[in-house]
């Protein structure tokens, strides 16, 4: 009879026999010696036949007891496997018809119940049908296949309709059932749902294409190359910024990107250190093009994870080379015009000493005899000349920065505070300024001489541009911002309307009357320079009346 779980096959068929014999006399002893081994075949002749068979035939018994209880256990756990795999399992016989299901089978199928499978039409209860959609019977089936010549297969990509109609893609093995005789009475199919693993490889494939065409369609270069320099993965734009649009760059070494060996070993000195300690390396680089033209491309590229180096490094590439050419231009040009000024501002420092002296000795001369009216008007030339000299000297001050021969140094912040606080105590005592610097601990590379001016500038303006009605406060301090660390200097002085802020650092641009606060303009074009030299940036928050609190990120490398 078809049945939902595996038959059991027992021994009680050879151990009913012995035990219905156990209480017989010599004759029955006699059949009995079929179930003892050699030995007890010496009592056969004897009184003691029987009984001594009997007593022979207890150890055999027992033991065949154990092995009918090991093998129901054996079953028991077979048949558990079989109701909970999550495989379906299916038995036909070679007349196709049901004999055994799981309930996983019947899950997958569609039906209520695996009982419900039995004794149907494997066919209709399957609705097998091949990886073209046709029904098996039309064309090549495993199924048949294995009961004609009893090999196993395994089958992927055919559909299995079940109840439903509704195909369901499936993955399966048929292996033959075999009966006590070796002959194929049958066929079992373990099979299992692969819809989720369909949809997940057309999701999968989905996502393929809409990479690939966000990467082909980018405006910047990407790539990926293993810590070997060899690239894995590059879109197109990356392609045509080395002039090799249409080639397919997997597998190409690095090395062929760089116009000379020593840019390319300069990169992996300077990056690869970067990369693997976590972190971005940014930089522009001569490289070049396939033709051997020389260009400049930055290169910006970060591990894809530092655990697993092995999945490379993401770099992507932006042709700079117009752009480093005009940069280059203006660099040169502003080089010149900083010479310029500083020749200028140092060549009329001369003939304004001359101005200068005449004039005091002219008053000296005319001494007495001035009118009022007269010694006002040599008061404003002296005036002139003095706010002329301090003009050329912060512009000469100012054409210096960014000059210096030198490379950078670690600096340690608060000495450069303490120096700074040190040049502006007689300003801080005349303004009774109450000043707040904390010990910061920070070190940092920079130019000490540039640093001090920057903060002396910052902390000067702090005290000068003050409030009559309350004594300014000065208040710095430090803050770590991951790669860079940000210095404020905040006050509680006259403060800066928003729309005057794009101003602020400009060149000899004034926001307060000559009269109500002394300077040249210079000040804060010269912190904004400093700090861009820095490879920093500057920036304030302020409103009017309310204080101002001026920024400046510097770069802890």
């Amino acid at each position: 009879m078809p049945t939902t779980g595996l038959p059991r096959q027992g021994l009680s068929g050879r151990i009913t026999a012995p035990l219905a014999l156990s209480a017989a006399g010599p004759a029955a002893a006699a059949l009995l010696l079929a179930f003892l081994p050699a030995a007890p075949q010496l009592y056969a002749g004897t009184a003691l036949g029987a009984g001594a068979a009997l007593l022979a035939l207890l150890p055999p018994l027992a033991l065949l007891r154990r092995r009918r209880r090991a093998a129901a256990a054996a079953a028991d756990r077979l048949q558990l496997v079989f109701e909970t795999a999550a495989e379906g399992i299916f038995g036909v016989d070679t007349e196709r018809r049901v004999i055994l299901a799981n309930p996983a089978a019947a899950r997958i199928l569609g039906w209520d119940s695996a009982a419900a499978m039995l004794g149907g039409d494997g066919t209709l209860v399957l609705g097998h049908h091949l990886a073209d959609g046709k029904p098996c019977h039309s064309g090549h089936c495993a199924v048949r296949a294995t009961m004609k010549d009893g090999q196993t297969r395994r089958i992927s990509g055919e559909f299995f309709q079940g109840r439903s109609g509704k195909p369901c893609p499936v993955d399966y093995t048929v292996s033959p059932l075999r009966g006590d005789d070796g002959r194929v009475e049958g066929a079992v199919l373990v099979f299992h749902d692969t819809s989720e693993q369909k949809r997940a490889a057309r999701e999968i494939r989905a996502l393929t294409r809409s990479r690939q065409a966000m990467l082909d369609n980018a405006p910047i270069g990407m790539a990926l190359i293993g810590l070997d320099r060899v690239v894995l993965e590059a879109n197109q734009t990356f392609a045509a910024v080395f002039g090799r649009a249409g080639e397919d760059l997997r597998g190409m070494h690095a090395r062929h990107l760089y116009s000379q060996e020593a840019y390319f070993n300069d990169v992996g000195e300077r990056a690869y250190p970067v990369l693997r300690a976590g972190d971005t390396f940014r930089g522009d680089i001569r490289m070049a093009r396939r033709d051997g033209a020389e260009i400049w491309v930055r290169l910006v590229s970060h591990i894809v994870d530092s655990a697993r180096p092995d999945l490379g490094v993401v770099w992507t590439a932006e042709d700079i080379t117009e752009r480093k050419a005009l940069e280059l231009e203006l660099q040169r040009s502003n080089e010149e015009l900083e010479r310029f000024a500083y020749v200028a501002s140092h060549d009329l420092r001369q003939p304004l000493r001359m101005v200068s002296s005449y004039i005091t000795l002219l008053r000296r001369a005319l001494e007495g005899r001035l009118g009022e009216e007269e010694t006002t008007f040599i008061g404003y030339a002296t005036e002139g000349v003095r706010r002329m000299d301090r003009m050329i000297t912060d512009l000469l001050d100012y054409s210096r920065i960014g000059r210096q021969n030198t490379a950078k140094e670690m600096v340690r912040l608060d000495d450069i505070l303490r120096h700074a606080q040190n040049t502006l105590e007689a300003a801080i005592a005349e303004a009774g300024a109450a000043l707040e610097c904390p010990e910061t601990g920070i070190v940092l590379p920079g130019y000490p001489s540039e640093l001090e001016r920057l903060l002396q500038n910052l902390v000067g303006n702090a005290i000068k541009f003050r409030t009559p009605d309350r004594p300014p406060r000065v208040r710095i301090a430090c803050r770590d911002d991951g790669r860079e660390w940000i210095l404020s200097v905040a006050d509680n002085g006259i403060g800066i309307a928003p729309e005057y802020h794009h101003r602020l650092f400009m060149v000899f641009q004034r926001l307060v009357s000559r009269e109500q606060y002394e300077g040249t303009g210079i000040g804060l074009a010269a912190c904004r320079k400093i700090a861009e030299h820095h490879g920093g940036r500057i920036w304030l928050e302020s409103e009017a009346g309310q204080g101002c609190t001026i920024f400046v990120a510097l770069p802890k490398q």
